[in-house]
């Protein structure tokens, strides 16, 4: 599971999962990164309900199918998968997409942009991750599957990140710290050495964490101190409040 593994020997093409800006986003790394990228995928629910279709597959440069027609063409053999979905609240579409895929008998990739510094050995990163641009890599980094690193990181020593967490662009992990699975850093957090964050907890964008965060707790740099609200019911909060939004327009 070393990050050494460069898109250019990736042996068979790749097909994205997903149909939005992240994964424009991903495809012009992954090019860039000289890989040659097939396909995108997406669930037949989620198609149906795509408004102009044919303006998204254009947009994208991609030919589209559904996960549940793609058997017919794309054969597991033949390529290797790439989960590109993100932002908040997707950490969770991810592994279960993610999984879905597995059991079609998919394999993942992994992209790794050329510009991330990375020790020689003492580095583990799993399948299906994405490390973007100028991303710093120290000795001792486990990355698991799934995760998501943005632009400008800096992943200290001996850093243990759990299975489809996303770091955003700008994030600061001091040396042994461990991330929960599907646990979100905003942009520009900073996390101080030997901090836990637990399972699904949301740290929010600016923030600086020096204290351990436990499992579906939301720390926001506004307030400076932990929510005791839950990082679901923190959703349910928000999605409400836009609802509402949309009702006064």
């Amino acid at each position: 599971m070393s990050a050494a593994i460069a898109c250019s020997s990736i042996k068979c093409p790749v097909i994205l999962y997903g149909i939005g800006p992240h994964t424009r986003v991903v495809k012009a790394y992954l090019e860039s990164n000289g890989c040659k990228i097939y396909a995108a995928v997406i669930e037949a629910a989620l198609w149906q309900r795509t408004a102009e279709p044919d303006a998204v597959s254009t947009k994208l440069g991609l030919p589209i199918y559904t996960l549940e027609d793609m058997s017919d063409t794309l054969a597991p053999g033949d390529f290797q998968a790439l989960v590109s979905v993100g932002y908040v609240q997707m950490n969770e579409v991810r592994q279960r997409v993610s999984n879905r895929l597995l059991d079609l008998g998919f394999t993942f990739m992994r992209l790794v942009d050329k510009t991330t510094w990375q020790p020689l050995n003492g580095l583990m990163i799993a399948p299906n991750t994405i490390v973007l641009d100028h991303v710093t890599l120290h000795p001792g980094v486990n990355v698991g599957t799934g995760v998501f690193i943005g632009s400008h990181a800096m992943i200290g020593h001996d850093v243990d990140i759990g299975p489809y967490a996303w770091i955003g662009a700008g994030c600061l992990l001091s040396g042994n710290v461990r991330i929960g699975e599907r646990a979100f850093l905003g942009i520009g957090a900073k996390v101080a050495s030997a901090v836990r964050i637990g399972d699904g907890a949301y740290i929010g964008a600016g923030a600086v964490v020096t204290k351990d965060v436990i499992a579906g707790q939301i720390l926001l740099a506004a307030e400076g101190r932990n929510s005791a609200v839950s990082a679901l019911r923190f959703a349910a909060l928000e999605a409400q409040l836009t609802h509402m939004r949309k009702e006064g327009d």
